[in-house]
C-alpha cells in the first residue's frame, strides 16, 4: 500500500469513526443547539405567514439537474421542500413549485404528493401544483415567466433555493415590487451576489447543504454536520501547523 491510499484510507477512517461517536453521543444526549442561521428561521416562520394570509409560497428550486454536479445543491432544497410541503400539508395550499430543469419536476411532483398523502389529504390536491417554466438550456425564460408568476398569482412570499445564476435578478425584481418575502439560497457567487440587495435572509453554500440539520434535526444529520465543523478545523490546524514548520524550517 503506498503512502496516498494509506493517507486516504487512514482519513476515511477518521470520519467514520467521528460520526459513529458523534451519532452515539446525539442519541444518548440533548442534540446541542446549531449556530443560528437567519434565513432558516425565516423558513421555518414562512407555512405559518401564508396560512394567516391565505397567500401560497413559491418554491423554486432552480436548474441544477440530480444528474449533474450541482446535485448536493439541488438534493438540500429539495429537503426544505419535503419540510414545507409537510408543514403545509395541514391547510389547502401547498408551495407552488418552479422548475427549470426535468429531472426536479418529477422530484418536486414526489415531495408534494408524499407530504399530502402521509397526513391523509392526498385528495384535497387535484395534482401537485409544479411547474416546469423551461428547459435548463434557457434560465432566463425561466426567469421571466417565474416573474410574471409571481406578479399574476397569489404569492405571498418566494423561496428560491437551488442552483441559480444571474437570472435571479429578474426573479427577486418581482418579489420586490410586490413586496413578498424572499428567502434565496445558491451555490454560485453571482446569484448570492444578487441576492443579498433584495433580502438579508440568504443561505450561502454550504449553509444550504446543512438544511437538514437545520429543518429535521435527526441525530445523523446533525452528527455529519458537527463532523463536518471538526474537519474544517483540523484541516485549518494542519495548513497552519504546515505554515509554521515552513517557517521554522527556513529560519
Amino acid at each position: 500500500m503506498d503512502f496516498l491510499t494509506a493517507s486516504l484510507v487512514l482519513i476515511i477512517t477518521l470520519i467514520m469513526g467521528l460520526l459513529m461517536i458523534l451519532f452515539a453521543r446525539l442519541r444518548r444526549d440533548r442534540p446541542p443547539d446549531l449556530r443560528p442561521l437567519r434565513g432558516y428561521r425565516a423558513l421555518v416562520n414562512q407555512v405559518g405567514r401564508a396560512v394567516e394570509s391565505g397567500r401560497q409560497i413559491h418554491f423554486g428550486l432552480g436548474h441544477g439537474g440530480l444528474h449533474q454536479s450541482s446535485s448536493a445543491t439541488s438534493l438540500a432544497a429539495l429537503t426544505t421542500l419535503d419540510h414545507l410541503a409537510a408543514r403545509s400539508s395541514a391547510s389547502t395550499a401547498p408551495p407552488f413549485v418552479t422548475v427549470n430543469e426535468s429531472t426536479l419536476l418529477l422530484a418536486g411532483q414526489d415531495s408534494v404528493r408524499q407530504a399530502y398523502r402521509q397526513s391523509g389529504r392526498a385528495g384535497e390536491i387535484a395534482a401537485a401544483p409544479v411547474q416546469f417554466l423551461a428547459d435548463s438550456a434557457y434560465p432566463m425564460t425561466y426567469a421571466a415567466a417565474a416573474n410574471d408568476l409571481i406578479h399574476s398569482a397569489h404569492i405571498g412570499s418566494s423561496i428560491l433555493l437551488g442552483r441559480f445564476g444571474p437570472e435571479i435578478a429578474i426573479i427577486t425584481e418581482a418579489g420586490s415590487r410586490r413586496q413578498v418575502a424572499q428567502i434565496i439560497g445558491s451555490d454560485d457567487p453571482q446569484a448570492i451576489a444578487l441576492a443579498t440587495t433584495v433580502t438579508e435572509d440568504v443561505l450561502v453554500g454550504e449553509e444550504m447543504l446543512a438544511a437538514g440539520a437545520y429543518l429535521e434535526g435527526k441525530p445523523a444529520q446533525v452528527a455529519s454536520l458537527q463532523a463536518q465543523d471538526v474537519m474544517r478545523w483540523l484541516a485549518a490546524l494542519a495548513v497552519l501547523g504546515s505554515a509554521l514548520v515552513g517557517l521554522w524550517g527556513g529560519g
